[in-house]
């Protein structure tokens, strides 16, 4: 149905122009395409942050299951930035990585996902199109209330830390790059305290203790869960401009690993 909508409304255009009579048409249905242009990058970003949040998770609950890396794994899920980055960007890709890269993703998504919903709100909506919309809020309700169940990371919080990662360029939305969420850290106290409470979800991942270590597993499956729930639905959507794209798994190195070739942290 999208792309009928879409080639009907380039021929109209074309039509309207060549007939010198375009000028109202295309007034009305440029911005139209336009929007729906601008939706479907947007949904394809919403994918692949989707996809990469669930793999990083994944792997942290694989390494927290491994005798060998689960120590080292929970060493640096309990770093806090505001306790422990002393005023050293070099922390951030160092020992405080894997706690930074953590926040990221879940950052970046809930960023994604405010992002999609505010262009559908702008968006031309047909009935079909309709009840893909309702399925897949549906679907970012579930992935919300399973990181939110029980947890410090509150239901409208999760919307909260999207939205102040958003940058627009033009008509272009997208959250912060990595580099730049690093230097909003290191320079900006009030976005430091912020996502305080994100790092607090992060560390009581790691906390070795049996009202924590019991509880946060079930809640890092059901938001493996909720994002694979997502990932399927939009793999074969006309909205994702990324459908035969098939991201090569790879090995990610946990900053536990790493940290023996950088010495100790700053004090």
């Amino acid at each position: 149905m999208n792309e009928l909508l879409t080639f009907s409304g380039q021929i109209l255009v074309l039509v309207g122009a060549l007939m010198g009579a375009g000028g109202g048409l295309r007034y009305f249905l440029e911005p139209v395409l336009k929007r729906r242009r601008l939706r479907k990058v947007m949904a394809t970003g919403v994918w692949l942050s989707c996809y990469e949040l669930r793999r990083h998770l994944e792997e942290i609950k694989r390494r927290l299951t491994e005798s060998k890396s689960a120590d080292g794994t929970r060493d640096a899920l309990l770093k806090i930035p505001r306790h422990d980055f002393k005023n050293r960007p070099d922390w951030f890709v160092k020992w405080g990585y894997l706690s930074m890269i953590t926040a990221y993703r879940i950052a970046a998504f809930s960023s994604w996902m405010r992002i999609y919903q505010t262009a559908v709100l702008q968006a031309l909506v047909t009935t079909t199109w309709s009840n893909f919309i309702s399925e897949l809020f549906q679907k970012f309700d579930s992935y919300k209330v399973a990181a939110s169940r029980n947890t410090v990371l509150w239901y409208n919080y999760i919307d909260a830390i999207g939205e102040k990662m958003i940058v627009t360029v033009g008509e272009f939305s997208s959250p912060l790059k990595f580099s730049e969420f690093c230097k909003k850290y290191a320079e900006d106290k009030e976005f430091l305290f912020y996502f305080d409470q994100l790092h607090m979800f992060i560390h009581f991942m790691g906390v070795n203790d049996r009202k924590w270590s019991e509880r946060y597993p079930g809640v890092l499956t059901d938001m493996i869960h909720a994002l694979q729930e997502i990932e399927d639905f939009m793999s074969t959507s006309k909205e994702n401009l990324l459908t035969k794209f098939q991201p090569k798994e790879r090995s990610r190195s946990a900053s536990a690993e790493l940290s023996k070739d950088l010495g100790e942290p700053p004090q």
